[in-house]
């Protein structure tokens, strides 16, 4: 399912929508302000791809609990992820990126594993990753970069194992000592791909 371009302002058509078997594209609807009609989603198939679209919040995905792909989130006006709660299953990547106006990562709370990589860069105005505080595994690599005010990576405290290499960099205001504490964490476990 791809809406793209168009001049929608919502999706509540799609109120009843329960499970998407493939992915799902959202991208480049200047108009769209609200995912509320997505009120029912509970699965989704393949991806699920957020791009360039004025949303300011992800209510509406209150109940999706399983991604069987990669979620990919480029929306500069979000605030919250806090819509994303519930979400259990990951099975592709998280790819959180230009979010311009998120403070925080408040969203993702029930997520203990991802199946592919967790990409976080170029978020401007991201404090803190506290939503992972239950995440234990990455099956593929960890990328933070170039998030100008990440302050602490305290969020990430139960992570136990990241499938390959580990990339954290050019965080201004990240304490040097947040990244080796977290690297000293994965190396007692046996983690040695670190960039």
């Amino acid at each position: 399912l791809i809406i793209s371009d168009a001049s929608i302002e919502n999706l509540d058509t799609l109120a009843c929508l329960r499970e998407i078997q493939g992915s799902f594209e959202l991208e480049h609807n200047d108009r769209l302000t609200s995912v509320v009609g997505l009120r029912s989603l509970e699965r989704i198939g393949g991806n699920l791809e957020l791009e360039s679209s004025p949303l300011e919040t992800l209510r509406g995905l209150d109940n999706l609990r399983v991604v069987n792909g990669t979620l990919t989130i480029i929306l500069p006006d979000l605030h919250t992820l806090a819509a994303l709660n519930r979400l259990e299953t990951l099975e592709g990547s998280l790819k959180l990126s230009y979010l311009a106006s998120l403070p925080s990562i408040d969203g993702f709370i029930r997520l203990d594993r991802i199946g592919g990589q967790l990409s976080i860069n170029f978020n401007d105005h991201l404090l803190h990753l506290d939503g992972f505080r239950s995440l234990e595994r990455i099956e593929d690599a960890l990328s933070i970069r170039w998030n100008d005010t990440l302050n602490t990576l305290s969020g990430l405290r139960n992570l136990r194992f990241v499938g390959r290499r580990i990339q954290i960099g050019e965080n201004p205001r990240l304490p040097t000592c947040d990244a080796e504490r977290l690297r000293d964490i994965l190396v007692s476990r046996g983690h040695d791909q670190f960039l």
